[in-house]
Parts: C-alpha cells; structure tokens; sequence
C-alpha cells in the first residue's frame, strides 16, 4: 500500500464532449500520473458502457443523469465507472467506453496523487490491463 497527498481539481465539460475521451485528454494536459474522480453530476445524451462480464459495450441514446462517476486516471489510461438514471429514474450503470456524449453539462471533482504514478498491465489471471501503483519517478 502506498500514500500520498491529495491536490484537488474542479473542472466542467461541456454539451457534446465524450467524457472519457475528455478526461483523458485533460490527464494528458496537466500530465497527471495518479488522480481518482471523486465526484461528477450532469448528463449524457448517449452512453456507450461495457456491462459486467461482457466483452461488447451497448450503447444507448436520450436523457440520462450521471448519478455517480468513479474511477483511476492517468495521461495514459482511465478505468472509470458511471451510474445513469433515465427519464423515469430507472438505473444503469458499467464501464465507462468512448461514446459517452455530455449532454448539458458534467462537474467533476478530480484529486490527484502527485507522489503516486498509476499504470496499467495485463493480469493473466483476469484478462484485463488492471491497475498497478508505483511511487511517482522524477
């Protein structure tokens, strides 16, 4: 287990952004290593999300609220989770894929681990590039 202190960031995008592709390109900007969203409100106009256990995303077009938007980030990749309410409140939520289109607006509250440096390596075991921290080089 490794620590670091938290700087935290307050940013907005904008109708018509992809959130993951934004976020990313916000990472790469600032070159951030190691940064967790702590917080996001606003709403997508399509969402296109990997569901549990699936290999494919399903994506979808209309009104939906971010309820919730977790993850890990860095300049060189983002695993991230939302959570959608529909029109009639009716939920669903997976793994954030591009194609998730802001809708009118998404308020994020992101910290970043300065002394932290996030990567990504395939895992044998699950199949997937999973999450490895190492102390922040340089």
């Amino acid at each position: 287990m490794l620590s670091s202190a938290v700087v935290a960031f307050a940013f907005r995008l904008s109708p018509g952004a992809d959130l993951k592709r934004e976020l990313l390109a916000v990472a790469r900007s600032r070159d951030w290593r190691a940064v967790a969203v702590l917080t996001c409100v606003g709403s997508l106009s399509a969402y296109c999300l990997r569901f549990a256990g699936k290999g494919e995303g399903v994506t979808r077009a209309g009104s939906f609220e971010i309820v919730s938007l977790v993850g890990t980030l860095s300049a060189s990749a983002a695993h991230l989770h939302v959570g959608l309410a529909d029109e009639n409140g009716s939920m669903v939520g997976g793994h954030v894929l591009d194609g998730c289109v802001v809708r009118t607006t998404a308020e994020l509250v992101v910290a970043e681990l300065p002394a932290l440096r996030f990567d990504r390596e395939l895992e044998a075991a699950t199949g997937y590039a999973e999450l490895t921290i190492r102390p922040r080089e340089g």
